[in-house]
């Protein structure tokens, strides 16, 4: 039986996702629909796509009105062996295996970013402060301390400037499908994807695809820096 088991694993394909080390500042712009949404959204995506979109965002941490101040600029491309777009698994699992290392990863240095703010040190002339309010006084994280009262809240995130996502034949053999994704911004960082990979590669080795790609594919992503 252990045998057979072995047999039936060895005969699955296996997904890969590597990361660059050079981080980006993408802001508070919304990385599921930038990224998965835009993919299922794209004409064509049961074959092959092509995505190149720029998209505003906040990265101060406090803002008296919303007031983007960073363009991320978002690449896509990807091909998947899908003859006459019927057959939509490799494409699905390397959309999962992507978005889970985008997802996981961005949340390792997420922060608030308050938009919606009144800035109470000194008042701010003309500018009522919001009754129901995301936060208040110091704990909005305004520059140089500035006290405030900011009526909503949202995240923002560093991602890799690269993540590419591979599959591999049950002997290893790399196959032609892919998926790259790809992030731009004025404000990027030296380093730091790689010891983010390492927090995470015994959580993606567990990672198991869920539904009929269960049947196709290896339980785990493996994970791994420089893309």
């Amino acid at each position: 039986m252990m045998t057979a088991l072995a047999s039936t694993s060895l005969a699955l394909n296996k997904v890969e996702v590597r990361v660059s080390d050079e981080m980006v500042q993408v802001g508070n712009i919304d990385l599921f629909a930038s990224t998965w949404q835009a993919i299922y959204a794209e004409n064509g995506n049961q074959e092959a796509i092509t995505i190149d979109k720029t998209y505003p965002g906040e990265v101060n941490r406090c803002h008296a009105d919303v007031d983007d101040d960073i363009n991320v600029r978002v690449y896509i491309e990807g091909a998947w062996g899908d003859s006459g777009g019927t057959n939509h698994n490799n494409r699905d699992a390397l959309v999962q295996a992507a978005w889970k290392a985008v997802n996981e990863i961005s949340a390792k240095d997420a922060y608030d970013v308050f938009t919606g703010c009144c800035f109470t040190d000194p008042i701010q002339p003309n500018c009522i402060p919001p009754r129901n309010y995301a936060c208040d006084q110091d704990s909005c994280g305004c520059q140089g301390g500035q006290h405030a009262v900011c009526s909503t809240r949202t995240t923002g995130h560093q991602v890799p400037s690269h993540i590419n996502a591979y599959i591999y034949d049950a002997n290893n053999n790399l196959l032609s499908d892919h998926l790259q994704i790809t992030f731009t911004s004025a404000s990027t960082e030296d380093s730091g994807g790689c010891g983010l990979v390492g927090q995470l590669v015994t959580e993606f080795a567990g990672f198991a695809f869920s539904g009929v790609l269960g049947t196709l594919f290896q339980k785990g992503i493996e994970l791994g820096c420089g893309a």
